[in-house]
């Protein structure tokens, strides 16, 4: 699964390549739909479920970002602009790391 600095690494590195960026945004789409559906095959106690839920939010905004991601590199490699798109994806990218932090709180992990 890509992780959140894969994510920003592979942002960086890709953003003049779209063709590479329109990849890796793919990937960033099918494994946190994966993690999702994965995510949501267990049961967590009572004291775990918070965190679960906003572990889930945070892979979904991510999922979204991802979706983002690959609509602007798409618009970008057929010469329209994809700024918007990119924004969006790095608000949800932003928001899903807000998510992850909760989880980890909640979870007490930190």
């Amino acid at each position: 699964m890509v992780t959140v600095l894969d994510f920003e690494s592979e942002v960086r590195k890709s953003y003049s390549d779209y063709t590479t960026l329109a990849v890796y945004a793919q990937q960033i789409v099918n494994d946190t739909q994966n993690a999702i559906q994965e995510n949501d095959q267990y049961t967590v106690s009572p004291k775990l479920q918070d965190a679960q839920k906003e572990w889930r939010a945070g892979l979904q905004d991510y999922n979204s970002a991802g979706q983002f991601l690959l609509q602007g590199a798409n618009k970008a490699k057929n010469g329209t602009l994809g700024a918007q798109n990119f924004q969006k994806a790095r608000i949800f990218r932003n928001s899903g790391t807000d998510h992850l932090e909760r989880a980890s709180e909640l979870a007490e992990i930190t």
